[in-house]
């Protein structure tokens, strides 16, 4: 389940991270992409990326399973990396915050 099912605070606050705009939800700066669909615990496990934001583009790496307990440790990795066009990436991030966290 992505952050983003459920309306408010954790929307905003998942979007607020994949635009670059709060710290990663994981020490290390990574970005939970899919997370428990019971509790939203990073303890249970949650899909995660790096995101970087570059000159006209955002890219997401390292995808992987991690927990908020222990560091992350790559094994066999999940997908190849992607980038984004930046501003249609942050257009569409935008859209989906005011959608779904309003201030």
């Amino acid at each position: 389940m992505t952050l983003l099912s459920e309306a408010g605070r954790w929307a905003g606050d998942s979007l607020r991270r994949l635009l670059g705009q709060a710290p990663g939800d994981f020490d290390d700066g990574r970005v939970a992409l899919l997370v428990c669909p019971i509790d939203h615990d990073l303890g249970c496990a949650a899909l995660s990326a790096r995101p970087t934001f570059g000159d006209g583009w955002v890219g997401w790496s390292d995808f992987g399973g991690q927990t908020d307990y222990e560091p992350f440790e790559p094994d066999t990795p999940l997908a190849a990396d992607v980038r984004f066009e930046r501003a249609a990436y942050e257009a569409l991030l935008d859209d989906l915050l005011r959608k779904y966290a309003p201030s």
